[in-house]
């Protein structure tokens, strides 16, 4: 059955009114209050009635793009098409949707933004549809996010899958420790300052240096090099990010665990050594079950090449979770 993506929830509106959609998803933009501005949001509707219906909630990595991440979304989709899935952007990470004024007030883009951001989402989807579950499902630092989400409204969240994720110690991670350093002012500056130059870069050179990339993706990601707001905002929420992700919390792990599934790379220099400190708070008899350790092959950007093995995954938990 074709998802019915003609049809948008009543806090979102088409990205472009007079495109007809490719027929799976359907771009659109979520307006915030208080002066949060837009986000760029894609949905899939669900094959059922709303009501009747779990929704999942994705909170994107940084770069925080929802487009990035259609394939693994799409699939899981395509394999459950009673779900509805609302993958939200990080305010002003889109470059087509950015009202903000990012360069003047930095702590527009910053976390407590990108979470308050996403917590308006969930309560959108509570209150408007009220859905049967609603479900969080976040990469790498949007795994942080899911669990601040979590804290904030507990009532509201049926699970929580968190793909990669960076839930502590991040500035002191081997990715952290070689690239910290350019997240801090003046280089977010500097670079979407030159950012401009890329346009002129042939898409063949793209191609050459991602040559393993699939067209989407290398779309999304050209675009966003050739944007000095996103860049700048890429950049200013990493360095945040290393300033702010720092000790584990425990506590809310551990009241929540029933809520949590988590999948690690074998090896990801974004997640580090905490990945066993994380996976040691977890009961033995639910370890099997809770945390899954992924193949080897399948790196930290899964959105990149890997969305559908992962959606796999995300499958399984869904029924587990009894959410399907």
């Amino acid at each position: 059955m074709v998802a019915r993506c003609s049809t948008l929830p009543p806090f979102l509106r088409k990205i472009d009114p007079s495109a007809a959609g490719n027929g799976v998803y359907t771009e659109a933009i979520f307006a915030h209050s208080d002066g949060l501005g837009s986000a760029h949001s894609i949905w899939w509707h669900p094959a059922v009635p709303l009501a009747e219906s779990t929704v999942i909630l994705f909170v994107p990595g940084n770069p925080g793009l929802a487009a990035f991440y259609t394939e693994y979304l799409s699939e899981l989709h395509s394999r459950s098409p009673d779900l509805a899935i609302l993958a939200h952007s990080h305010l002003a990470h889109t470059p087509k949707v950015v009202d903000q004024p990012v360069f003047t007030n930095p702590s527009s883009v910053g976390l407590p933004a990108q979470l308050k951001s996403v917590i308006e989402a969930l309560d959108a989807i509570k209150q408007t549809l009220q859905p049967k579950n609603i479900v969080l499902v976040g990469h790498s630092m949007g795994g942080w996010l899911c669990l601040q989400i979590l804290k904030a409204r507990p009532e509201e969240v049926s699970g929580a899958f968190l793909l990669f994720p960076s839930l502590c110690n991040m500035a002191v991670t081997p990715n952290g420790r070689k690239l910290s350093y350019f997240f801090r002012p003046p280089i977010p500056l500097t670079a979407a300052l030159f950012s401009p130059l890329l346009r002129i870069l042939p898409n063949f050179v793209y191609k050459a240096i991602y040559r393993n990339w699939p067209a989407p993706q290398l779309s999304v990601l050209r675009d966003l090099l050739r944007s000095p707001t996103a860049i700048y905002a890429c950049l200013t929420l990493a360095d945040e990010e290393m300033k702010t992700i720092t000790a584990l919390d425990e506590g809310l792990i551990n009241e929540h665990q029933h809520k949590l599934w988590l999948y690690f790379a074998e090896h990801d220099d974004w997640v580090g050594d905490s990945k066993e400190e994380i996976i040691r708070m977890f009961h033995p008899d639910h370890e099997a079950v809770r945390v899954v350790r992924g193949e080897a092959d399948i790196p930290h950007a899964f959105c990149i090449n890997h969305g559908k093995s992962v959606a796999q995954q995300s499958l399984i938990w869904l029924q587990e979770g009894g959410f399907l």
